[in-house]
């Protein structure tokens, strides 16, 4: 098991962070594949004993908000989001 300090854990939630806020920002086609990252970094951090279960469920659906909303960006006005809002308390 790996242990890591609340210092190192937030660092790690912080790059998942912003691959999340990269999901709605370039074109429409790479949406899934943002998401999948993000997904994947989740899943990576549970299966190191980094975050619990709960939290990477969590993350997994920030990161399909995310990806639904930019799909909602793009189709309604054909541009890719700005930022995406995401906050991990």
């Amino acid at each position: 098991m790996i242990t890591v300090t609340p210092v190192q854990k937030a660092a790690l939630l912080n790059i998942l962070r912003i691959k999340i806020d990269k999901i709605g920002k370039g074109e429409r086609r790479y949406i899934d594949r943002r998401e999948e990252s993000a997904r994947a970094y989740a899943e990576a951090l549970a299966d190191a004993n980094i975050i619990t279960d709960n939290e990477r469920d969590e993350l997994y659906d920030k990161a399909q908000s995310a990806a639904e909303a930019a799909v909602r960006a793009h189709q309604g006005g054909g541009e890719p989001l700005q930022a995406v809002q995401t906050t991990f308390d």
